[in-house]
């Protein structure tokens, strides 16, 4: 599988991708606690595992997609390539799944330690953290991706990128209920530990 040749730059796939992350930086640095959400355990747990998956997966073929998603941030193939664009859909589901994960891991790590209710808060947002990675990369990295790689294609790569791409599609329907469900019972978790010290 070769990487694709023909490119061409595209300036509305910088200005959007710009956009996208100064939009996200500049939030950040706004709220004044920017530092709050970098948790480098949070973040190799979720991508590491993405990564591990897809190369145990998709072998040589992920490597050869890694550069050429780089290029893809920045220019236009002319024409579509159907492996990577199944590469891009099956890691936005797999960094899904690994966010959920982790964030089950640090429930689980801040329920086992409800005895000092000042680190309670702390531990929630850390839990909280490879979601927020997940749902990031997800959406705006591998749905991208899968998109532009299906691009120029005919009307059957086309129907699996609006089945297969993105979190918010009817084939993935359930999934954002999954992690609103989670968020819920999160906080109700945090709400009754925090009322039992009171």
């Amino acid at each position: 599988m070769a990487t694709s040749q023909n490119r061409q730059l595209s300036l509305n796939r910088i200005i959007g991708l710009m956009g996208v992350l100064a939009i996200i930086v500049g939030v950040l640095w706004l709220s004044g606690h920017g530092l709050m959400f970098i948790h480098f355990p949070s973040l190799i747990f979720t991508l590491g595992i993405t990564f591990f998956l897809l190369l145990g997966i998709f072998g040589s073929d992920f490597l050869k997609f890694i550069p050429d998603a780089l290029l893809t941030f920045f220019s236009r193939s002319t024409e579509p390539n159907e492996r990577f664009a199944e590469i891009a859909a099956s890691g936005s589901r797999y960094v899904i799944g690994a966010g959920l994960t982790g964030a089950l891991i640090g429930m689980i790590l801040m329920l086992n330690n409800l005895t000092s209710p000042d680190q309670i808060g702390a531990g929630m947002a850390v839990a909280l953290l490879c979601p927020l990675y997940a749902v990031i990369t997800s959406e705006i990295f591998f749905a991208f991706l899968h998109k532009a790689y299906c691009d120029g294609a005919g009307s059957e790569i086309e129907s699996d990128s609006s089945k297969n791409s993105g979190l918010l599609t009817l084939k993935n329907v359930a999934l954002p209920g999954v992690v609103v469900l989670f968020m819920i019972v999160s906080f109700l978790v945090l709400l009754i530990s925090l009322s039992e010290f009171s």
